[in-house]
């Protein structure tokens, strides 16, 4: 082996929503299996739904995110290539950061 993987990487998605504008939708590649942190951070008067998805639709984690508040998803990845967040406005209007840590 010429270079292992030595420590994960994060990843910084940032978005919107609104009325017009009510969901975002994000593929996380995961090509090494390990850990896979989300962290979903909402800005003030917002509140938000937050899903983790395989590509089969199947449901990894589904959390409602309020503002001022962090909502950390853990999981370990087996063999799965990618996962699909999807970030819903629930109520208010406003951004969001999703911090993604994989392996």
């Amino acid at each position: 082996m010429s270079s292992p993987w030595t420590k994960p990487t994060l990843t910084a998605y940032r978005g919107s929503v609104r009325a017009s504008a009510r969901s975002r939708t994000f593929s996380i590649v995961t090509a090494l299996d390990g850990s896979l942190r989300l962290d979903l951070r909402a800005s003030s008067g917002v509140r938000l739904g937050f899903r983790v998805t395989v590509p089969s639709g199947r449901a990894v984690a589904t959390r409602t995110v309020a503002a001022a508040h962090d909502n950390v998803v853990a999981t370990t990845i087996c063999g799965q290539r990618s996962y699909r967040v999807r970030v819903s406005r629930l109520r208010g209007a406003g951004a969001f950061t999703l911090s993604v840590t994989k392996p």
